[in-house]
């Protein structure tokens, strides 16, 4: 049986990561947003670049803890 704390500890280990992905997305969004109004500065189109790569380490920290929860279910079970 999982205990309240494992769980408060699973939950804590998406939060950063997800937290990541959501800022990501936010400043590609604004960049974006500058871009399509008329603004091409290299600023822009760096910060999207940026973003997007920022976006991409996350989903990564994401797989990575899901592929380590998968693995301590299966260690229990």
């Amino acid at each position: 049986m999982i205990s309240n704390a494992s769980m408060t500890s699973t939950a804590n280990l998406y939060s950063a990561p997800l937290a990541g992905v959501e800022r990501g997305m936010s400043q590609f969004n604004k960049a974006g947003d500058k871009i399509a109004s008329g603004d091409l500065s290299p600023t822009n189109i760096g910060s999207e670049m940026e973003a997007a790569e920022f976006v991409k380490a996350n989903a990564v920290s994401l797989r990575t803890a899901d592929q380590m929860v998968g693995t301590l279910i299966n260690t229990l079970a």
